[in-house]
């Protein structure tokens, strides 16, 4: 618009210089018209590029401002939020601080009431908890002595079991003893009728040499006599052997017993001959006795555990036994509550084998027939079983060890 207005009044000028007519003026007005305006179109373009840089300038750079200012800004409305937030946890802290203020008095209040309401109460309070002590102590004390009078009554009854299976085992023996004398006696009568038998075969025999030589019978003759006397003769004998025991009739009897073991075949005699064979029996009324075999007896055992968790300590007092002659209920160390279930001569330190919650041990001793078979009774299992001695023993009624044993055949395992 300026170069517009610039050009019109120079075109004016032209004109109206021409009109006044001077050539050579004209010309130099132009001339200086001329680079007036060129100088002043150039400053012009200057200026119009120096506006256009520095408004750019200016742009980018209040841009930044802007930035700036926005950044300024959100950080000044974080820290306002910030401080609204704090403000509002100040006042809610305030309020439970009040809260409590508040609970804190009505809590002293309460317990201010019920002190003035319980102090009534308190001396009667004071009598009734020392009444209540004086009752614990009185029952502790009873406890105690019924503890003291409970283990003494148990050892008395220990006591008493084992005087009862004293006067079973002696009882026992003394049975024993009977049947032994009384076999002793069937004994001593069988042998004085063998010996009668054995006469009156003889005489028999005398009798019947008489007779043949007298008649002048055969032999034959002579054999019948000695066949009937040895069937039906009452004072016949035949001895014989049965087995590995020989058996000896008399009187033509049926009734065996064994007698000991003899070498070779047995000899018959009556009526004046003889006759050997495997076995032996007579007419009724005869008697056979045999020797007594030994008696083979499995060894006792015990089963000895704790009920309480504690350590396999064979000097404390925590064990509990079942074995042959009884069960004990009362805790004591291992080698009482052993002899008090029949078992003292268990060896607790080399025959024990560990079992369930405890262990079974060894009695070195064999069982009697009224003696409980602990074995058989807890079903134990092989590697256990083979464990146990063999006894052969000459009564099956008598204590039967290692001492007075025929022989023991140890066990393995």
């Amino acid at each position: 618009m300026l170069r517009k207005i610039t050009l019109c009044a120079v075109v004016l000028l032209v004109a109206s210089g021409a009109s006044a007519g001077a050539v050579d003026s004209a010309g130099y007005l132009d001339q200086v018209l001329g680079d007036a305006l060129g100088r002043s179109l150039g400053e012009f373009d200057a200026r119009v590029k120096l506006e256009q840089e520095t408004r750019e300038t200016r742009r980018i750079e209040g841009d930044k401002l802007d930035a700036i200012r926005n950044a300024e800004m959100e950080i000044q409305w974080a820290e306002y939020e910030k401080a609204k937030a704090e403000k509002k946890r100040q006042a809610k802290l305030v309020e439970e601080n009040e809260a409590k203020i508040k609970a804190a008095r009505r809590a002293a209040d309460i317990a201010r009431i019920e002190a003035i309401r319980n102090s009534g109460a308190s001396n009667a309070q004071a009598q009734n908890n020392a009444t209540i002590m004086d009752a614990i102590n009185r029952a502790a004390n009873n406890i105690a002595q019924a503890e003291i009078q409970g283990r003494a009554a148990s050892e008395n009854a220990y006591a008493t079991v084992n005087a009862l299976n004293a006067a079973r085992r002696a009882q026992a023996d003394a049975e024993a003893r009977l049947v032994a004398a009384q076999n002793a006696a069937a004994t001593r009568a069988a042998q004085a009728q063998v010996e009668n038998a054995r006469k009156q075969a003889e005489a028999a025999r005398l009798a019947a040499a008489r007779q043949a030589s007298a008649a002048q019978s055969s032999a034959a003759a002579s054999a019948t006599i000695m066949a009937g006397v040895v069937k039906g003769g009452a004072g016949g004998a035949i001895t014989g052997n049965k087995g590995s025991d020989s058996y000896v009739a008399f009187g033509g009897g049926t009734a065996m017993s064994p007698l000991a073991p003899k070498a070779g075949a047995g000899a018959g005699t009556g009526a004046g001959a003889s006759n050997a064979g495997a076995g032996a029996s007579g007419g009724p009324g005869g008697v056979l006795l045999a020797a007594r075999e030994p008696v083979k007896r499995m060894e006792a055992v015990a089963y000895c555990y704790t009920r309480e968790n504690t350590s396999a300590d064979f000097g404390d007092t925590q064990w509990f036994c079942d074995g042959p002659i009884q069960k004990t209920e009362l805790k004591n160390t291992m080698s009482q509550a052993l002899e008090y279930v029949g078992c003292a001569a268990a060896d607790i330190d080399h025959r024990r084998v560990p079992y369930q919650q405890g262990f079974i041990l060894f009695c070195e001793d064999a069982l009697l027939p009224y003696d409980r078979d602990m074995a058989e009774k807890m079903s134990l299992p092989s590697y256990i079983l083979v464990r146990r001695n063999t006894y052969h023993c000459n009564s099956v009624a008598r204590q039967c060890d290692a001492s007075n044993a025929i022989s023991v055949v140890p066990g393995h395992g």
